[in-house]
């Protein structure tokens, strides 16, 4: 694995750490762009005239930031002025043997990153182009001049501005849903909050179990359930550790997607439709794992680990849908007194009601 990009990313990270002199979570932004620092991939080169530096991107805008793993920087000094930093499931020392260095400007009342590479001292920066001026996403540089070489640290707190909250994408009966995978472990702020994760698979079913523990352990894919669809409303409290192990979750996840970096082996995950189930909305609007419609698995993201040829939906179900689930219905003759999910009686023909879960001759079934 090539080390520099790494490197570089951790690099303006540390500088930013020393300003608050302690061990904790921050986000890194640019003094001139206000560009914040997303950990994307975890490959690079240490080249000192043509560093690979694609694993660090810099994107414009707090709000985009809150609810994004890859901006959460958890540093930790080493000694003096040398620092670690993890992110996105790997270190700075852990990658490159060693720790970079920082510098602190009084009189900027901010940070400037180095270190030193074959004898080179080398700055790290915002790309300072004027191609990148109006571009989402911009990249770190070594040829930076002025206040793109300086860089301000944030620390990621429950209250305030910069906060990490939870960004659901999926809506079903007034609740929402999104599949997270994170390097750092956690518990809920914001009340109305819970998780869960998938212990068992049963056909066209799949066991959503909550998790008791207040902290959610570092790594670990889970389902976080909100009753709000804005992330500030849906806030986290980050921890350094703790947290209880699940030794029998059947989700699993993932840290990147950064199709950019075809080099990289970690950068994108290709959803595999035989494999792999991605959490959404089904057919009849419950909440359960289908096919996905992109290429790759989303960053930071949870999906369903499946064994070849299972069903391409399958339904997410609470501990007593789950063990009360009859199977699959398939004799349409036998078929009497059909009801919904929640009770209410279905009218015409059992062949046509559509995909899903009923009440069937007094027994929980799915009709596929």
């Amino acid at each position: 694995m090539n080390k520099f990009l790494l490197v570089l990313s951790c690099l303006f990270c540390n500088y930013a750490f020393a300003q608050l002199n302690g061990t904790g979570f921050y986000r890194v932004v640019n003094v001139a762009d206000s560009r914040y620092i997303y950990v994307s991939d975890n490959t690079g080169d240490a080249d000192p005239k043509a560093p690979d530096m694609g694993a660090v991107q810099l994107i414009k805008g707090l709000d985009k930031a809150v609810s994004n793993p890859s901006t959460v920087l958890n540093f930790s000094q080493i000694k003096g002025n040398e620092y670690d930093i993890k992110a996105q499931g790997t270190s700075v020392k852990q990658i490159i043997g060693h720790t970079p260095s920082i510098y602190y400007s009084s009189r900027a009342n901010a940070y400037q990153v180095y270190a030193t590479v074959s004898g080179a001292t080398v700055y790290l920066g915002s790309e300072d182009d004027p191609y990148y001026a109006n571009k989402e996403v911009s990249m770190l540089s070594i040829g930076a001049k002025g206040n793109y070489n300086l860089w301000k640290v944030c620390p990621i707190t429950e209250e305030g501005d910069n906060y990490f909250g939870i960004k659901p994408t999926i809506e079903i009966d007034g609740k929402y849903y999104q599949p997270f995978y994170a390097d750092f472990a956690f518990s809920f702020f914001s009340e109305g909050m819970k998780a869960y994760y998938i212990k068992d698979i049963s056909g066209i079913a799949a066991h959503l179990v909550p998790i008791e523990d207040e902290i959610i352990p570092a790594s670990t894919p889970v389902i976080i359930e909100c009753s709000y669809s804005e992330p500030d409303k849906n806030r986290l409290k980050l921890h350094a550790s703790g947290g209880k192990s699940i030794s029998d979750n059947k989700l699993k996840g993932v840290y990147f997607n950064n199709p950019l970096r075809i080099y990289s082996k970690d950068a994108v995950t290709k959803f595999d439709q035989n494999t792999m189930r991605v959490l959404g909305k089904t057919s009849d609007g419950k909440l359960g794992f289908v096919l996905s419609t992109a290429k790759n698995l989303a960053a930071n993201q949870a999906y369903l680990s499946v064994a070849s040829g299972s069903e391409e939906t399958i339904y997410a179900m609470n501990s007593n849908d789950f063990a009360s689930l009859d199977g699959v219905f398939g004799d349409a003759d036998n078929v009497k007194n059909v009801y919904s999910i929640i009770g209410t009686r279905c009218e015409g023909s059992f062949e046509e009601l559509p995909a899903g879960i009923y009440i069937v001759n007094g027994k929980k079934v799915i009709k596929k």
